[in-house]
């Protein structure tokens, strides 16, 4: 059963975040080991891409909330650019795909 979009499963296990100021966020991060050389950076790049979008590309940078030893700030940032560019390429050719197949779908070759 769907509500709105999302499962209801979803939203009764939700569990509500505390809003957090990119300061904190930084802090948070820090005290769970992750290696932030350039704080001024990280506070731009949490004001551009919020901190629960970019914790999924931190996944394989930490166990149980623990970023591994050497895990850094631009390691997020690499795999979060890596995946931009890589999300246009294929949005370019499934363009181009789903454009050939309309046009095979009028009837020509």
């Amino acid at each position: 059963m769907h509500t709105w979009g999302r499962s209801v499963f979803s939203l009764r296990y939700m569990g509500s975040k505390e809003f957090r100021t990119i300061e904190e966020q930084i802090k948070i991060l820090k005290e769970r080991g992750l290696d932030i050389p350039d704080e001024k950076q990280a506070f731009e790049f949490l004001k551009r891409n919020n901190y629960y979008r970019i914790s999924g590309y931190s996944l394989t940078l930490r166990s149980h909330d623990v970023f591994d030893r050497g895990a850094n700030f631009q390691n997020i940032v690499d795999i979060y650019d890596f995946d931009h560019a890589l999300r246009h390429i294929l949005l370019c050719y499934l363009e181009l795909i789903a454009g050939r197949f309309r046009f095979n779908e009028k009837g020509n070759s």
